[in-house]
């Protein structure tokens, strides 16, 4: 069984549900955020510094990972 529930209410109620007294859900807000951020970094610095090239694009790497995982 799969819930979906909007990242906005997910937000809220990890929001409130980190007020209460319990050590258990005091950081629940914070790892939400940090689960719902798209993260996007830059491999210029990277690839300059390792002298590193692509050598499979994004598409044949997805493609290569649903492979190797059936």
């Amino acid at each position: 069984m799969s819930l979906r529930i909007l990242g906005s209410l997910a937000l809220d109620l990890s929001r409130n549900l980190s007020r209460l007294p319990n050590r258990r859900l005091a950081g629940i807000h914070q790892t939400d955020k940090k689960w719902m951020a798209e993260d996007v970094y830059d491999s210029q610095l990277f690839n300059r510094t390792f002298d590193f090239t692509v050598q499979t694009s994004i598409k044949e790497g997805i493609w290569k990972e649903v492979e190797w995982s059936e």
